[in-house]
């Protein structure tokens, strides 16, 4: 019989495999000896890779995020993840997404002012949501999304026809995903020179994969150990450092990706719209035989051929998710992953500051300073740079801030 081996769990007996810790877990032999269970990596700490050997193999939380459950493997989600700007339309008052229109129907467009006058309107009132401008080419989908944005009126567009009204809550992300970022900084691969083994997943029983080894890897002495599985030493930067930044991925449009859970009805934009294919109002009818959505009419294509409506002409197709696309930042991978999960960690509460590694114990353990004003997210920094350090936002003029005071807790100072 031999010792169970850091990073598994022989906690039956009569084992002849030991069992591997999962994500968001670790154990470590001087710590429980030659059997037991793998411990949940405590608050503050996040893993989503197997077999961990110790609680410092854990992965901190960034400054201005808390992290207030044991066994986190899932700090951020692809919800958290940078959005595209979508455009809207005048719908009796009420900014509506354009490709939920056929243009027979569309209603009249936001003007200029109109636009910019939502954000009055918007739950959003603390940040931007609407915009008034143009995208920017190439990366448009078929429903007229896109990730890059240019502020314009009609008289000053440089790649589109017209100017139009575009809504995004987030198109830098969540302040969670923002937080990450800042703290994570650039790829692995960038900062190192090489790759990391990856990310695992906690919907998989173990991470044993079919891949070939590394070029020279000796097949005689061991397997070969796959994705995800291991301790990745992720550089960070507890202080915001300018130079540490990295170009954030985006979202767009796979029509490949249909939500049979929805089966909502979109319409794709004339102009973008590149692919071609069935519509699904004029063709609604699924052929199995020929794998395709026919006219059972066949005013629109002979019998035994499949729909299809020519590229740049608007079609009616099942509403379906996004893909997203890496940028550079290590950010995107940890938030990538789970596409269907919550978040578990959370931006630190306004009125307060959190340094990495904040548990929920800790999270109301520093107020903000006198002076100044702490919204949600707030980190330890002093640099004015900062985007959320704790001196970034001085209290209103003619207003008074005592310790511990958000972005709507300052008072107006008395008279005399």
């Amino acid at each position: 019989c031999y010792p169970c081996p850091p990073g598994s769990s022989c906690s039956l007996e009569g084992l002849f495999e030991a069992e591997e810790c999962p994500p968001g877990t670790y154990r470590s032999d001087p710590e429980i000896g030659g059997f037991g269970s793998c411990i949940p990596c405590p608050q503050g700490t996040w893993s989503k890779n197997w077999q961990l050997r110790e609680k410092g193999e854990c992965t901190r939380c960034p400054t201005g995020v808390v992290c207030p459950l044991d066994g986190m493997t899932a700090p951020c989600s692809f919800d958290d993840l940078p959005q595209p700007f979508e455009p809207v339309v005048n719908f009796k008052g009420m900014p509506a997404f354009e490709y939920e229109f056929p243009i027979e129907t569309m209603p009249q467009p936001f003007t200029l002012d109109e636009c910019l006058a939502l954000n009055s309107k918007s739950k959003h009132t603390d940040k931007q949501e609407f915009y008034y401008g143009e995208l920017v080419p190439p990366y448009i989908d078929i429903l007229g999304r896109g990730p890059h944005f240019r502020e314009s009126d009609d008289l000053s567009i440089k790649y589109q026809s017209t100017a139009k009204c575009y809504r995004n809550a987030q198109p830098d992300g969540s302040l969670l995903y923002m937080r990450m970022a800042d703290y994570y900084g650039p790829q692995y691969d960038i900062q190192t020179g090489f790759f990391h083994q990856g990310y695992g997943s906690s919907l998989l029983l173990n991470q044993m994969y079919a891949v070939s080894p590394p070029k020279g890897f000796d097949i005689r002495l061991t397997y070969y150990r796959g994705k995800g599985n291991g301790f990745i030493d992720l550089p960070k930067s507890r202080r915001f450092e300018p130079a540490f930044n990295c170009t954030k991925g985006f979202k767009l449009f796979n029509s490949t990706l249909v939500r049979h859970d929805v089966k909502r009805v979109v319409y794709t934009h004339p102009l973008h719209d590149y692919e071609g294919g069935y519509d699904i109002e004029k063709c609604p009818t699924f052929d199995p035989q020929l794998n395709c959505y026919i006219d059972v009419t066949f005013e629109l294509h002979p019998p035994g051929e499949c729909c299809n409506v020519e590229k740049f002409r608007q079609r009616a197709i099942l509403l379906a998710a996004d893909q997203f696309y890496h940028g550079t930042c290590e950010s995107d991978k940890i938030c990538a992953e789970g596409r269907s999960s919550e978040p578990e960690a959370k931006p630190c509460d306004d009125s307060f500051i959190c340094d990495e590694g904040t548990s929920l114990e800790n999270s109301l353990k520093y107020p903000c300073p006198a002076g100044f004003i702490c919204g949600f997210g707030t980190t330890p920094d002093t640099k004015l740079e900062a985007p959320s350090g704790q001196l970034s936002h001085l209290c209103d003029e003619g207003r008074y801030c005592n310790r511990m005071i958000s972005e709507v807790g300052n008072e107006v100072c008395p008279r005399n």
